[in-house]
């Protein structure tokens, strides 16, 4: 399955290298395109997830998947929300089977949220879908220029996350 169609942006445009912030503004827009792509790319595709999410359940999701099961507290103060609105969305996830609620084994006192058996499925394959998107868009690439895409991207992600700009 292609993942939903649209076009590029018209905006993007090349620019010579003194023109540092209008390339700046076509970066921005062309990966807020890829990015749409890419959720676009069948979360549902070799699964039977039917469960419509909140673009802030699907941070809830991303966020438990990047560390593991986590506290409510943690969850909120990660996410940069309140406790009562991290509880409020827990509590849809674990309406919908999304995720599920346990007792640390450490401490019983202690509730951890994580994610179910379903959505790690799901969450896989999801992941899955996106690579298998980004290798067929990357096959007819020289293998350089896929190296060169590829170190490029991960200099700007350790950039940001210096700058501490990391989301999940």
């Amino acid at each position: 399955m292609k993942a939903k169609s649209g076009t590029v942006p018209s905006e993007l445009h090349s620019v010579a290298p003194d023109q540092t912030a209008h390339a700046a503004q076509d970066i921005v827009k062309a990966l807020d395109w890829i990015f749409a792509q890419l959720s676009a790319a069948a979360p549902r595709e070799g699964s039977d997830w039917e469960v419509p999410l909140t673009f802030q359940e699907v941070r809830v999701i991303k966020m438990i998947n990047a560390r593991g099961a986590i506290t409510m507290s943690s969850l909120a103060i990660f996410m940069g929300i309140s406790l009562p609105t991290a509880t409020h969305l827990v509590d849809r996830l674990v309406a919908k089977e999304v995720v599920v609620r346990t007792r640390s084994e450490d401490d019983r006192r202690k509730v951890l949220v994580a994610l179910s058996e379903r959505s790690i499925a799901c969450v896989k394959t999801f992941f899955e879908n996106r690579v298998a998107m980004i290798l067929r868009i990357l096959e007819p690439f020289p293998e350089a220029e896929r190296e060169q895409f590829a170190n490029a991207l991960g200099k700007i992600a350790r950039a940001m996350q210096s700058e501490g700009n990391t989301a999940e």
